[in-house]
């Protein structure tokens, strides 16, 4: 059981009133160095009178900590801290902040880990201090070693975390109540489970996808009644990496973006996609986004430095939106592109759009995280790096988008945009013989070349719009996913053979 120095647990003060926000949403597109601070934004969440920003920091002459900002809805910094050696005199060494979640009044939970001291926190933004730390790594019976995911249902908070036992590795849930901290360890033992989501759909109900990069191959693990179940292998063949974020649909059914690798030309291609499986790990679609809309991956660092990490429900409630970045290189310098997107629920790729923020030498512009602004759209989190953010040449990057990924005032956003895909519809949809789509609206080309796709994002053929249509009579009945280009722009849609 946890130490009885931290049982002053503060979800007794979840019950707080939401304060009253502004009518409309502003603009926010900010860039800060923190107090000569290196930092990097990886995690936002809106809260109930502000907004908060958490990432990691380092400081001239110190380790990596972690930095707190607070803004108002307006874009206004109102506090940042750099967290490095004591407060409220716990020790505070964190490398890798993962998640947040918000516990109301304007308090947060979050967990790090680094120096071998794991910790999870519950700081109040407006006060800017710790109300308690709970140091994982040794207040139980087992040593939770490296936290993955955090999640609240009602005034209960959940973490997802590896645990160590003799150098082998299982997996852990923390389940932080009012008065008590339970927790349930399971998997099978192995040094090799890495890169997980936690799911909470009830009380003590919960699902969790893990990849196990031993045998390169991701599991789904979901507790009801009591019970802890291992689903099984989910999207095999394709699954050959990492899960970043995960969210569930309807009928225990879980969307989620991973690092799935390709076999092409007698080699292994990473690529991001985004994987819908049914309530028994089956794969039910998925999207390349590196094939699909372009995303022009690097292969040498797409494993490590080129991700999809973050996905939530649109706010329209039709589908996912996504966030990230990808990469293209100017000459020999290698740009970074913040990366938002929609799916809908049914593996149709609806729209993407790409962010590079206009500073002079700015480079590797990242989109770490997003959460709802309160206003029908959304908040971005990422890092912007660029040789003249000195000493350390990195900052945190806040912005404010719309519904549909676009800034809200576009005459003030310093930002390039590229808009890289829109979804079109050809008729008559179910079809059994031709298609027909409205190019003459889009250019005066007489035939367009298209790629026809399996829901699971194979390529079928390559063939071509020829005057406004395409002959789908030799196809074999069923779904099937299409891409064209257009000056410059990427039309994308679906159909049925009958």
């Amino acid at each position: 059981m946890i130490k009885n120095s931290i049982l002053v647990f503060i979800f007794l003060l979840l019950n707080g009133i939401r304060l009253d926000a502004q009518v409309q949403p502003v603009a926010i597109d900010r860039i800060d160095v923190f107090e000569n601070v290196w930092s990097k934004g990886y995690n936002v969440k809106r809260l109930d009178s502000l907004i908060v920003g958490v990432g990691s920091a380092r400081r001239s002459g110190l380790s990596q900590g972690m930095h707190i900002s607070s803004y108002s809805f307006d874009g206004e910094i109102l506090h940042s801290a750099f967290v490095y050696d004591s407060i409220n005199g716990y020790s505070v060494t964190p490398n890798d902040i993962h998640d947040i979640a918000d516990m109301g009044n304007n308090r947060f939970f979050t967990c790090t880990h680094g120096g071998g001291e794991d910790k999870c926190y519950a700081y109040d933004a407006v006060d800017q201090s710790f109300i308690f730390i709970d140091t994982i790594a040794t207040n139980y019976e087992v040593d939770f070693s490296f936290v993955y995911a955090i999640k609240q249902y009602e005034d209960d908070i959940y973490v997802l975390s590896l645990v160590d036992i003799n150098d082998e590795r299982r997996l852990g849930v923390l389940k932080y109540s009012k008065d008590t901290v339970t927790y349930d360890v399971f998997g099978d033992l192995s040094p090799h489970w890495n890169h997980g989501e936690l799911i909470v759909t009830g009380e003590d109900e919960w699902s969790v996808t893990y990849w196990h990069s031993g045998v390169n191959k991701s599991y789904l693990f979901r507790k009801k009644d009591g019970n802890i179940k291992n689903i099984g292998v989910i999207s095999e063949p394709l699954q050959k990496g990492p899960i970043r974020s995960a969210l569930i649909h309807e009928n225990d059914e879980v969307i989620y973006t991973a690092n799935l690798n390709k076999y092409d030309t007698g080699s292994w291609i990473p690529s991001w996609m985004i994987v819908r499986i049914d309530s028994l790990g089956k794969t039910l679609w998925v999207i390349d986004l590196e094939d699909f809309v372009n995303l022009e991956i690097d292969p040498i660092v797409a494993s490590g430095n080129t991700q999809i990490p973050t996905i939530i429900n649109a706010v329209d409630d039709d589908g996912v939106i996504f966030v990230g970045y990808d990469y293209e290189f100017i000459d020999t310098l290698k740009i970074g592109r913040g990366v938002i997107g929609k799916v809908s629920y049914n593996g149709e790729l609806q729209w993407v759009r790409k962010y590079r923020h206009i500073t002079e030498d700015g480079y590797r512009n990242q989109f770490y995280d997003i959460d709802y602004d309160g206003f029908g759209g959304y908040i971005v989190y990422g890092t912007i790096r660029a040789p003249n953010l000195e000493p350390f040449s990195s900052a945190a990057w806040l912005m404010r988008l719309d519904s549909e990924g676009f800034p809200i005032d576009t005459t003030t956003a310093v930002i390039e945009v590229t808009s890289i895909l829109e979804t079109v519809h050809p008729y008559p949809n179910p079809g059994e013989a031709y298609l027909t789509f409205d190019i003459y609206k889009l250019s005066a080309q007489d035939k367009i070349p298209i790629s026809l796709y399996t829901k699971e994002g194979r390529l079928v053929e390559e063939s071509t719009i020829d005057s406004g249509t395409l002959s789908i009579s030799h196809l074999h009945s069923g779904l099937y996913y299409f891409k064209y280009e257009i000056e410059g722009t990427l039309y994308s849609g679906k159909f049925i053979r009958q």
